[in-house]
């Protein structure tokens, strides 16, 4: 319930949302408001006053141990005399590195109390990875525990200190520090990916901290009675969703860790644990959807709050399908460098135009704009880059300020509201909404035509056999971009490369449909549960997924055409010297387009044959049957009809060399 004389104001939010809002509350708990003066505040200042107010709830679980807000309010404390005994009081980094729960967690609040800021590394990241970002920090500490001990000492090795906070933690005193920290000082600086290779770091303040934590407790009236999954790695600026707007708002932190417990045994625990908010990607919601039994039913579970990525319509219809009516879905989206926007919230009779779930509406500490490349604004219904105007942005990328400069724009009005390049792409919707389009970078250029990944993945998943979809472009051997789509498939047998093109031919133009296609068990996952780019395999040829079986040539001219398709689409494992004893990838009943070709590399098709063989096959003929069969057959009845005609002086010698091929068999 609401608390009692607050009155929310919802001046760009319609009614219809405002209403599934006012829905948002926990039955037995009592939401208080979280209110703007107090983001003017610090990050421990809030959570020492929640320590007092709720001493003895429980304020985070980790597996078997838990710790209530008076027990980690003492803990982190320790930890802050630990630090602040170590380096003084000076505002400097402190890296973080520690496995998925309570440590880490506890680790983070004494580091903020001791007026320093914090920044998360992670043991399973790659050593050069957490080797990047230490140095590029400048943290000359390094917070750890017993567990991971070993492998802190090894990364520190350019003479950054070490703590074991496992080690002399209970000797240290326990009492507050009450340092004055300011708004503005600097409270972290988390590394997100970076279109260089390498990752950049984004910092920020107390104040961007509280007013995070603000916007979700007023948006989702988190109270005390609250449980609330903490699934994502601390390293993971995701994480912000789960942990502090828990923390500083008296409700409880219930850790799971992903990497080593799975998926399979999530639904069992969320019910087992209460569970009432759950916080994470739709990669891993649709894992839990499906890892749903029969038997799982989550009655506490109120809030399913989803981002960092696209959802999409059929991602709602397994909402509606799984999930009671007394629990909402709530779409947020925001930039690690810019406040959150204000979520869209769904119940299960919710209507909503297009294929995408919206991500929100503009709040009133956010401005959003949608530009062209330009920098102009585009009209509704078209697609631009989210463009963010707050006072609330990040101070720019840690040690990058070229980057910085490129990313934010000075207040067009002359005050100090900066402005942001996301890189995300959107449109408005006719409700003043927005839909998340995916990456800018994923609108690549085909062929000349600009293409949006998302749209072609939307087209994937529209197919019943089809669950998950990733469509990234890629370079073939040419260095000309391709589609290439990674595909979980749900029906037994699955597609055939061809049933899936035949499918999508139905509504997409030639050059929106993927060249190659790989099937996987899972999208695989980072840490932070979005998909792992790194990870996803080469695309190659399965014969399992083709329409025909294969079928070796049977003259020396379609092992002669074999070579040449194996060449041009460079599929390994085909051999190299033409022999009819071979047994090649490609069949001679193989489709062209199957095999990975398109358009463009068919008319490079045609200028190969003519130099091999001086025959020219019109690209229509091509396009209609394009199989080695077919070719073969083409190439045959031209030079035949050629050896009947006197052939001009010059061709001559050409001609009887394709003839003599020919006649060889």
């Amino acid at each position: 319930m609401e608390q009692a004389g607050y009155k929310p104001s919802h001046p760009l939010i319609p009614p219809e949302q405002v209403k599934i809002q006012a829905k948002c509350f926990h039955p037995s708990g009592t939401w208080i408001a979280f209110n703007k003066e107090e983001i003017e505040g610090s990050v421990p200042a809030r959570f020492e006053f929640q320590a007092r107010q709720h001493p003895h709830r429980l304020a985070i679980k980790d597996g078997q141990r838990e710790l209530t807000y008076h027990e980690l309010n003492l803990a982190a404390n320790r930890v802050a005399h630990q630090v602040f005994s170590r380096r003084g009081p000076h505002p400097e980094p402190v890296a973080l590195f520690f496995e998925h729960g309570i440590p880490g967690l506890t680790a983070l609040l004494g580091v903020l109390k001791a007026g320093k800021f914090y920044v998360p590394l992670d043991p399973l990241y790659p050593l050069a990875r957490n080797n990047y970002m230490l140095a590029d920090s400048g943290a000359n500490l390094l917070l750890t525990n017993t567990r991971n001990l070993t492998s802190a000492v090894a990364l520190a090795n350019r003479g950054c200190d070490v703590i074991n906070i496992d080690e002399s933690g209970n000797s240290q005193p326990s009492e507050n520090l009450d340092l004055a920290l300011s708004a503005d000082a600097l409270a972290y600086i988390y590394y997100t990916s970076g279109s260089t290779g390498e990752p950049k770091g984004v910092p920020n303040t107390h104040r961007f901290r509280l007013l995070h934590a603000m916007r979700n407790a007023n948006t989702l009236r988190i109270s005390p009675q609250d449980r609330i999954t903490h699934l994502t790695a601390l390293s993971s600026s995701g994480a912000t969703h789960e942990e502090l707007p828990a923390l500083l708002n008296g409700a409880a932190v219930i850790a799971w860790d992903l990497k080593k417990e799975g998926i399979r045994g999530l639904p069992a625990w969320m019910a087992q644990e209460q569970i009432t908010i759950f916080v994470s990607t739709p990669s891993v919601f649709r894992l839990l959807v499906e890892n749903l039994g029969g038997d799982d039913k989550l009655p506490d579970l109120r809030v399913i709050k989803l981002g960092g990525s696209p959802l999409y319509r059929r991602d709602f219809d397994l909402y509606q399908r799984h999930f009671s009516p007394d629990c909402l879905l709530v779409n947020m989206w925001g930039a690690t460098e810019a406040p959150i926007f204000h979520p869209y919230f769904l119940e299960r009779d919710t209507r909503f135009d297009g294929l995408y779930v919206p991500i929100g509406y503009s709040a009133q500490e956010v401005k959003i704009l949608i530009l062209d490349e330009d920098h102009r604004p585009v009209g509704r219904g078209q697609v631009g880059e989210i463009t963010i105007q707050s006072r609330y942005l990040t101070p720019g990328y840690w040690n990058k300020p070229d980057l910085t400069q490129a990313k934010f724009l000075p207040d067009p009005g002359g005050g100090d509201q900066r402005v942001f390049l996301t890189g995300d792409l959107s449109r408005w919707m006719p409700d003043g909404s927005l839909v998340h389009l995916g990456r800018r970078d994923s609108v690549v250029k085909i062929r000349g035509h600009s293409v949006e990944t998302a749209e072609v993945e939307q087209a994937l998943l529209n197919l019943q056999s089809i669950k998950e979809a990733l469509v990234v472009a890629k370079d073939d051997q040419r260095g000309e971009k391709r589609l290439v789509a990674y595909l979980v498939h749900c029906v037994h047998p699955p597609p055939t490369v061809g049933a899936i093109r035949r499918s999508l031919k139905d509504f997409l133009p030639d050059f929106l449909i993927p060249s190659a296609y790989e099937f996987l068990d899972t999208l695989p996952l980072n840490p932070n549960g979005k998909i792992d780019l790194l990870a996803l395999p080469e695309p190659s040829v399965n014969r399992l997924r083709l329409d025909t079986p294969h079928a070796a040539p049977g003259s020396s001219l379609e092992v002669k055409l074999t070579h040449i398709w194996a060449e041009m689409l460079d599929l390994h494992g085909a051999h190299n010297t033409p022999s009819l004893n071979d047994d090649p990838v490609i069949g001679v009943n193989d489709n062209f387009f199957e095999l990975g070709g398109d358009s463009l590399l068919m008319t490079c098709l045609i200028t190969r044959i003519w130099d091999e063989f001086h025959v020219e096959l019109p690209l229509r003929v091509m396009l209609e049957a394009p199989t080695i069969a077919d070719m073969a057959d083409a190439i045959e009845k031209d030079l035949e009809s050629a050896a009947k005609l006197s052939p001009a002086p010059d061709e001559k010698e050409n001609l009887e060399k394709a003839l003599k091929l020919l006649g060889d068999f």
